[in-house]
């Protein structure tokens, strides 16, 4: 995973946190940005919704350690989380741990430390699958923003160091299993991680010990979906068979919908029907 993609799967990750044991989100629609728009600048009231939080990269090296690969990057990556507004604040207190809060499970009243533990969290789902390793590194002091209709708000600073790699990448499946049998083939797989891009599989077929070689080349077995786990392929004459899996990755939808990328394949050949 590059910087870049890393960017938009933080926003995606920090839209999908909710509150523990409800179905509410911490960050609404409209209130995470890859930016690093300076929040004593940023016009709140017209450009986002409170809480807000703004993802961008600061400082990279590349193979601090042992500077011999240049194409595996260390990155900081900043979260600045700013909180909400709320009324009768007149000293900020309530802005930094909280106040008048009308329900737990959403975020209105929440003050800005309640949401350092989601952000956390969320980063935290975060994987080696995903193609990063990343770690929570510092935090800055909190710092008031005073908004002459909003009153006290409240925002801080989360560093995140990441190892990553100079180019995009899509991950396959993996775990590809194919078991032959009387007229059919029972397969099954691993997904790719959860990821911003990540669409679909796709499982081709073709006769014989040579897999097919991309998504269009073979025949297509239908899948019960998108992100399917497992398929038998039947009525299937008695001979030999080869399957390709791929991941389908879209970089352009915020809704995935396209094959704009397409991962390399996890083949099983050679599968004995009877």
């Amino acid at each position: 995973m590059n910087v870049w993609q890393l960017c938009r799967h933080l926003r995606y990750l920090l839209l999908a946190r909710t509150w523990a044991g409800t179905g509410s989100a911490v960050f609404g629609s409209g209130s995470v940005f890859c930016s690093e728009t300076l929040p004593s600048d940023f016009q709140v009231k017209g450009s986002a919704r409170l809480p807000c939080a703004l993802v961008y990269p600061t400082e990279a090296t590349s193979d601090p350690q042992y500077n011999e690969e240049p194409d595996l990057i260390q990155q900081n990556i900043i979260i600045t989380v700013i909180g909400p507004a709320i009324p009768g604040d007149s000293i900020g207190e309530k802005a930094l741990i909280g106040g008048n809060v009308p329900d737990r499970t959403k975020s209105e009243g929440r003050g800005l430390l309640e949401f350092e533990p989601e952000i956390k969290s969320a980063v935290g789902r975060l994987l080696p699958d995903n193609g990063v390793s990343i770690a929570f590194h510092t935090a800055s002091a909190s710092k008031p923003v005073i908004d002459a209709t909003l009153g006290y708000l409240h925002y801080r600073d989360y560093t995140f160091k990441a190892w990553l790699t100079q180019d995009r990448i899509f991950p396959p499946a993996r775990y590809l299993v194919a078991t032959g049998g009387s007229g059919q083939v029972a397969l099954t797989w691993t997904v790719p991680a959860d990821r911003y891009d990540r669409y679909r599989v796709v499982l081709r077929r073709a006769s014989g010990s040579t897999a097919p070689a991309s998504i269009t080349t073979g025949t297509g077995v239908t899948l019960s979906g998108n992100l399917a786990t497992s398929v038998t392929n039947t009525s299937l004459a008695a001979g030999t068979y080869s399957y390709s899996l791929f991941a389908t990755y879209d970089e352009s939808s915020a809704t995935p919908d396209s094959d704009d990328e397409v991962s390399s394949a996890v083949t099983r050949t050679g599968v004995s029907v009877s």
